[in-house]
């Protein structure tokens, strides 16, 4: 196949994408986050109950200021495990909770772009509101403020300084 046709499939398929979510306010492509269940490629995903509780969970605890890993730790504690019955891991933690899909919004070009290509409302519901999801960011960008390590220990060195 000449580099000429691939870049051409290349941007048709990614015009195809921008349709899809444009017009018809579904997902582009991909995977369909946890607390959603695919029906077709024509019908908007659907809430699963169980994974969405699960969710709220996760950002209460969040915004209760426990990190990642100990939101893992409570998680496995009171039973709740992933889709693979494997314990949370923490970047899927992260990524649940920076994830724009839970309020029903697409953002096309998010991963590789500190700004997305383009961004529009979904068809389906959202699994958390608009507030929640701000105080989420919020949170985050003031947990990135603190730095690698935990400012509220009393050693200097905690999170920076490793013994061997």
């Amino acid at each position: 196949m000449s580099e000429i046709e691939v870049l051409r499939m290349t941007r048709r398929l990614g015009q195809g994408r921008k349709d899809r979510a444009l017009k018809r306010a579904l997902p582009a492509s991909g995977r369909i986050p946890y607390g959603y269940k695919h029906i077709s490629r024509e019908v908007a995903p659907e809430i699963i109950p169980e994974e969405a509780e699960i969710l709220h969970k996760i950002a209460q605890l969040f915004l209760s200021h426990l990190g990642y890993k100990q939101i893992s730790l409570e998680l496995e504690k009171i039973g709740h495990k992933d889709r693979n019955g494997k314990p949370f891991a923490t970047s899927s933690l992260r990524n649940y909770l920076r994830n724009p899909f839970y309020i029903a919004r697409i953002e096309y070009g998010r991963d590789t772009r500190p700004i997305p290509l383009f961004t529009s409302q979904g068809s389906w519901t959202p699994i958390f509101d608009l507030k929640t999801y701000s105080a989420i960011l919020s949170e985050s960008a003031r947990r990135q403020s603190l730095g690698p390590r935990n400012r509220s220990s009393p050693h200097i060195f905690s999170g920076l300084a490793f013994c061997y």
